[in-house]
């Protein structure tokens, strides 16, 4: 049995290992033939690529349509209620989609570090809208579980590793509701299941504030939230935002987590900058530092990301390559080469703003 689950393990990764690698070379090609090439709305779509999108992109919104259906018929709500409009963000506001409907979005990468084995992730995240039972409610799927990281919009392979072992790896499905459609003061509720292998319930009360001042913005959040197998949790997070220019953006952000498996309060903070260089193109950087307070107040990780992000294909197909240092504690601070390259492709219903 164990010889047999070690074939499998290894068949897994193997195959993960060539989707990736596959994705990444299609990306690399794409860039190659389609990098100086601007698509205007009048150009051609009719591509095998775009002709592959759509195909796919027309399944996700007939999945949402059928849950919508199935959920409104079995609630017996007969109101058809109209969409509103949600966004969603890449990079911190760097990059910014009006989504129409539904979609789901996938990100292969592949992470090589100095002195040790390659990594090879695929992460996926769905977000699906149920107009016929409330306009405020969505469905979502998440592969990885960020309510236990305290820098989530910085990817560390190893700390990464580290949190999986001990909570173990596993997605989320389940349903949130917005009780607010207030772009500064959001309060939402979230119910779902978490597969570890088993399914394990799990609810989250998430509020946020925004608030500006002259050419700043604040922006706190918190959130309380429970697991049947990983028990109680908060996050606390501050953010500070401010544009410069028309093409720079700055950030400075805190976050600290108390849980049953954190080392007394996890915490994380960083600063980034962005740059956008044209409409296809960005470039960003990235200071952190992350510790926690027990058994004794420790800095366990310090990093360094520059990040290049370009738009390779249309508007729903891009290529991100982060080269950086980390500096961890438990290697006496030694410095860790690393290269963080991904590709990232959102099918549904969205649009570019």
């Amino acid at each position: 049995m164990n010889a047999f689950g070690a074939y499998g393990q290894a068949c897994i990764h193997s195959c993960v290992r060539r989707i990736v690698c596959g994705m990444l070379l299609v990306a690399l090609v794409t860039v190659v033939t389609y990098a100086e090439t601007f698509y205007a709305s009048g150009s051609d779509t009719n591509t095998m690529v775009d002709r592959q999108h759509r195909f796919l992109s027309r399944h996700v919104l007939r999945v949402a349509e059928s849950i919508n259906n199935f959920i409104a018929g079995a609630l017996g709500e007969d109101e058809n209620r109209e969409l509103d409009m949600s966004r969603r963000f890449y990079g911190n506001m760097l990059t910014a989609y009006n989504v129409e409907g539904s979609y789901i979005r996938l990100t292969p990468r592949i992470i090589l570090t100095s002195g040790a084995d390659n990594e090879y992730k695929v992460d996926f995240s769905a977000r699906l809208r149920l107009p016929d039972i409330s306009r405020r409610l969505r469905l979502y799927v998440d592969s990885y579980d960020t309510d236990y990281d305290p820098m989530e919009n910085i990817f560390s392979a190893r700390y990464r590793q580290a949190l999986e072992r001990e909570r173990g790896e596993g997605a989320t499905a389940g349903l949130t509701y917005f009780f607010s459609d207030h772009m500064k003061r959001k309060l939402s509720l979230s119910t779902g299941v978490r597969f570890n292998p088993a399914p394990s319930p799990k609810f989250r009360l998430r509020g946020r504030l925004i608030k500006s001042f002259d050419v700043w913005q604040a922006q706190f959040a918190e959130s309380v939230f429970w697991n049947q197998k990983d028990g109680v949790g908060e996050k606390t997070e501050l953010l500070f935002d401010r544009l410069v220019y028309d093409r720079c953006h700055f950030r400075a952000a805190s976050s600290a987590i108390w849980s049953e498996f954190s080392h007394g309060v996890d915490w994380g903070q960083y600063v980034s900058g962005y740059v956008n260089f044209s409409q296809r193109r960005s470039g960003a950087f990235k200071l952190g530092l992350r510790g926690y307070t027990h058994p004794s107040a420790v800095t366990d990780q310090y990093l360094i990301r520059l990040t290049y992000r370009q738009r390779i294909y249309r508007d729903w197909l891009f290529l991100e390559v982060e080269p950086g240092l980390d500096f961890f504690r438990e290697d006496d601070y030694e410095t860790t080469p690393l290269i963080n390259i991904k590709i990232e492709a959102v099918f549904g219903s969205y649009k570019r703003i």
